[in-house]
């Protein structure tokens, strides 16, 4: 019998911006009851889908990204890291 587990790590890790605005998403990971959404090392959210929006970014500004996966018996370790630039606010 296998024991319980905490789950594997998100991969696929990807997004786009808007000038205040990050769209994360990655693959879906089986077991996963949630993700966590990690900026620059700092949590800053979670999603119970494979997806984040992360809002109230400042324009031109370089963000990276980490993701992990969480069920009843931990959290995994943290994905692959992304780096977001957000677009460049109207001059």
């Amino acid at each position: 019998m296998l024991l319980p587990s905490a789950p594997q790590v998100p991969t696929g890790l990807t997004g786009t911006t808007t000038i205040t605005q990050a769209n994360l998403s990655w693959d879906s990971v089986d077991g996963a009851s949630q993700y966590n959404i990690y900026r620059d090392g700092t949590k800053v959210g979670e999603s119970i889908t494979n997806s984040y929006k992360d809002t109230g970014l400042i324009g031109s500004t370089t963000y990276k990204y980490k993701v992990s996966a969480v069920n009843g018996v931990g959290e995994s370790t943290l994905s692959a890291e992304v780096s977001l630039t957000t677009q460049v606010s109207g001059s």
